[in-house]
């Protein structure tokens, strides 16, 4: 993106405290509740300073807000609505924290591209999660649905910035590694090859 990380927090009024971004259509699968009732435990717990950015839409925007609402979150929990990918980008460079909640998914596409752009990822213990984060590695893994799990991996994540600089770094070496295009057409040509040797055995 061609705006400087400063100048993205300032246009989104993000120069002050920590902020965590989803990126999700609003369905049940999706968890995004699961987040909404982390950042409840969060917010009693009298960490003011932390905020939630959601972006994307769905079924379930109505009944997220109101427990936005209900809980006191309004200051600290805002929805969206569906963004376009290049404001998907610059709330990625923007937030120090990617959250996946999902409570089922395959490969994510926001999950690799938190990871290209280095943000600090905290994902559900489901699906494709499990074969692109390895815990405590290049992200934390919470256990699906547990919001309360999730709230302490918030947690660890706000209060060590060593932690977030090792999963930074660690983020982009996977990518590059696994998921970058050098990388997957590496492993394509490994998959041919052994198929055409299977073939004339």
């Amino acid at each position: 993106t061609p705006y400087s990380r400063e100048e993205l927090r300032k246009r989104f009024n993000m120069e002050k405290g920590f902020h965590c971004l989803v990126v999700a259509r609003l369905f049940w699968f999706k968890g995004v509740d699961i987040v909404i009732e982390a950042f409840r435990e969060i917010i009693e717990k009298g960490y003011d300073d932390i905020y939630c950015h959601i972006l994307g839409d769905g079924p379930l925007r109505h009944e997220l807000e109101k427990r936005i609402v209900n809980y006191g979150l309004t200051n600290h929990v805002r929805l969206y609505g569906r963004v376009p990918n290049e404001v998907v980008l610059h709330f990625m460079k923007s937030c120090d924290l990617f959250i996946l909640p999902s409570r089922r998914e395959g490969l994510s596409s926001a999950l690799l591209e938190a990871m290209v752009m280095g943000m600090p990822i905290i994902a559900s213990r489901v699906g494709g999660n499990r074969y692109a984060i390895f815990d405590d590695y290049n992200g934390l893994l919470f256990r699906p649905g547990d919001a309360h799990d999730l709230a302490t991996k918030i947690l660890k994540v706000y209060e060590d910035r060593e932690l977030r600089e090792k999963l930074k770094i660690n983020a982009i070496s996977t990518w590059w590694n696994m998921f970058s295009p050098d990388a997957v057409v590496k492993q394509l040509i490994r998959i041919l090859k052994m198929v055409h040797g299977a073939q004339r055995t």
